[in-house]
């Protein structure tokens, strides 16, 4: 297991090298598919998988959503599907938050989820 940060396209690249038969895909929000130009190499994140992009709140428009992805797939040849999935109340940093401090989280994940988080003590406080 490797120990340090690395960037998305290298382990992209990395688990693509290592099973070059698979088709990966990458979940990422609105907010990150309008900034993936930003990123390191956006170049090659896009080779080695597909991404899913799911709106979120900042995004008022499924057209902005739409305008950006074909944008995107023909300037870097990407595949880009457009992911709905209902809004949630609560952000990725705060359910981090709740369980940090010990609080249930079961009306936001599926059990089996909540399960693993506890089981490989993700998220917690690093006291």
């Amino acid at each position: 297991m490797k120990e340090s940060v690395s960037p998305t396209y290298q382990t992209l690249a990395h688990f693509k090298e290592v099973y070059p038969d698979d088709t990966f895909y990458y979940i990422i929000g609105a907010d990150s598919l309008f900034s993936i130009e930003r990123w390191i190499h956006p170049e090659l994140i896009f080779p080695n998988c597909i991404i899913l992009a799911a709106c979120r709140d900042e995004i008022d428009t499924s057209e902005e959503m739409y305008e950006k992805i074909d944008y995107l797939c023909e300037k870097y040849h990407a595949q880009i599907k457009f992911l709905t999935s209902p809004i949630m109340d609560v952000s990725s940093s705060e359910l981090r938050e709740k369980i940090r401090n010990g609080e249930p989280i079961d009306s936001f994940v599926p059990k089996c989820v909540e399960e693993y988080i506890a089981k490989e003590g993700l998220y917690e406080s690093k006291d």
